[in-house]
């Protein structure tokens, strides 16, 4: 809230000048509350004392709730600790799971998720494009570990089929 919105405020809610509202502000220091309290002691409105207090649950119009900032928002320890958790269940995903590569029956390599993601920003995704040409030539891959990983290997799956099935049109192309 800038400086203009808490002058409205205080004129709103104490029935003072913008001047009088501005200068209250001015003395302490920004602060809403500690400008009515200033503006009570030199007599500019009625003292909270004089009034009536009740217990029950009513909205007064000329006092509003004034947001309040979380401690923890405003010195970034939440963010920080959301950015840890997140990279800790990454790390700890990438090491828990792997991808096994079958040729012929046999596994040719098995490496962790995070060796594949590493490969992956060295070579500029080229061992993406890599595992795909070797569908066409009888390799498999597939994901194992801890995780669920069956969108991924239903994808995995797919490619598969998909580079079977352009293989035999090719083939059968071929031998028309």
């Amino acid at each position: 809230m800038d400086l203009f919105e808490k002058v409205e405020k205080i004129r709103r809610i104490a029935n003072v000048s913008f001047e009088e509202a501005k200068e209250a502000l001015e003395q302490s220091n920004g602060d809403l509350l500690d400008a009515m309290i200033y503006l009570e002691k030199n007599g500019k409105v009625e003292s909270a004392g004089m009034g009536t207090h009740s217990t029950e649950n009513e909205s007064t119009p000329e006092y509003e709730a004034i947001p309040v900032m979380d401690k923890k928002k405003k010195d970034g320890d939440s963010f920080g600790k959301k950015v840890a958790d997140t990279l800790k269940i990454c790390g700890e995903y990438l090491s828990n799971n792997h991808l096994v590569a079958v040729k012929d029956g046999k596994i040719k390599f098995d490496i962790p998720l995070w060796a594949v993601v590493i490969l992956a920003l060295v070579t500029q995704c080229l061992i993406f494009v890599l595992m795909i040409i070797s569908l066409f030539f009888g390799w498999t891959y597939k994901f194992e570990g801890r995780d669920n990983m069956s969108g991924a290997q239903d994808v995995m799956d797919k490619a598969k089929d998909a580079a079977d099935q352009i293989k035999e049109q090719f083939e059968g192309s071929k031998n028309n």
